[in-house]
């Protein structure tokens, strides 16, 4: 990965864009600085057959850095994927390039009265987070709400390269 200066996080690009230099290549990462502290984005290609929308939880292909939505439930016991939170101002489809979160002060789409510093899990719906945790391999690490979710809605969280937990993790 190289380090970039200079991005927009929210904005999306094409794959014309791409071939422009308008846009740096999927495993580029950004890093930047504001009053909420510091955080880390990585540019990623979005897969087939997405529709992603601003602070959907997303799965990222270490090798490729392509991005899917992280499916509802719990995980495969041997799916420890990297995860971030898509950064799109508008729906991002097939072969659309835009930032992912990885670091750092966001928001994510979370499930009805999840609360804020507690285990969270994947929720019913894809994409989206819950606090009710259900088993071992179910649980996010490196993720948490710092405010409480009335309805369905993006929720303030931090992220600190969140991953599935390891399924030989015990629950606490």
């Amino acid at each position: 990965m190289t380090i970039h200066v200079g991005g927009a996080p929210g904005t999306q690009y094409s794959g014309d864009d791409l071939l422009k230099g308008k846009c740096p290549r999927p495993g580029t990462r950004l890093t930047t600085n504001d009053a909420d502290g510091t955080k880390e984005y990585v540019m990623c290609l979005v897969a087939a057959s997405q529709n992603l929308v601003d602070g959907h939880l997303v799965t990222i292909n270490a090798a490729t850095f392509t991005v899917t939505i992280a499916a509802a439930g719990n995980p495969a016991a041997s799916n420890a994927l990297m995860l971030g939170v898509a950064r799109t101002s508008i729906t991002a489809s097939a072969s659309a390039y835009i930032w992912v979160q990885r670091a750092g002060v966001g928001s994510v789409l979370a499930s009805a009265s999840t609360l804020p510093n507690v285990r969270l899990s994947m929720a019913a719906a894809a994409g989206t987070v819950d606090d009710a945790v259900t088993s071992v391999s179910g649980g996010l690490l490196g993720i948490y709400l710092i405010a409480s979710v009335a309805g369905s809605a993006i929720s303030a969280c931090v992220l600190n390269y969140p991953s599935f937990e390891a399924p030989s993790a015990t629950l606490v």
